[in-house]
């Protein structure tokens, strides 16, 4: 049997596809499909959707990482971080479907949870929620939001900066 063929070292997502999915394809013949997975999570965490439930929208670009990366968390590691990113995002789409019928308090709950299991995106969210909570869900708790923006930040998150937070007195008279 010939050997598999290098991955691509960027991978253009097709309609449909997941990570494991494409895990499933791109897998090095000596790592596991929970490594190949786990190690593209985690080289590409500004490639994932937001706010809606498609997590890889179709066109997205990943960086696969090479066979060293991919084999540097070994099986045992990966099993364990795949699953804990399972039961992150199951918590966070609690959330999105929470927040989206305007159930805030379920939705912050469920952020909560998904962001203790280690979901960069609900501590994103949860940051925006502390900063600019609209809704009057959760207090305005700058050093909170911080804290989320910036465990965020630790996965790779792109966060961006902060608007001004001044007063607005207005332009000098002439």
């Amino acid at each position: 049997m010939p050997a598999k063929p290098a991955a691509p070292t960027v991978y253009t997502v097709g309609a449909g596809e997941t990570v494991v999915t494409i895990a499933s394809k791109l897998r090095y013949p000596s790592a596991t499909e929970n490594q190949m997975a786990y190690a593209i999570v985690r080289a590409n965490p500004n490639a994932f959707s937001v706010r809606t439930k498609e997590r890889l929208l179709p066109g997205a670009k990943l960086q696969i990482p090479s066979e060293a990366a991919v084999l540097s968390n070994k099986p045992e590691t990966a099993d364990k971080g795949v699953e804990t990113l399972r039961r992150g995002e199951v918590r966070y789409q609690a959330g999105l479907a929470a927040e989206k019928s305007g159930n805030m308090q379920g939705a912050v709950t469920a952020y909560l949870d998904a962001a203790r299991l280690g979901h960069p995106l609900a501590d994103l969210r949860l940051g925006q929620l502390y900063d600019r909570d609209n809704t009057k869900t959760l207090p305005r708790d700058l050093q909170t939001s911080i804290a989320h923006y910036q465990k965020a930040r630790e996965f790779g998150i792109d966060i961006e900066k902060p608007t001004s937070r001044a007063p607005d007195i207005g332009k000098p008279g002439k």
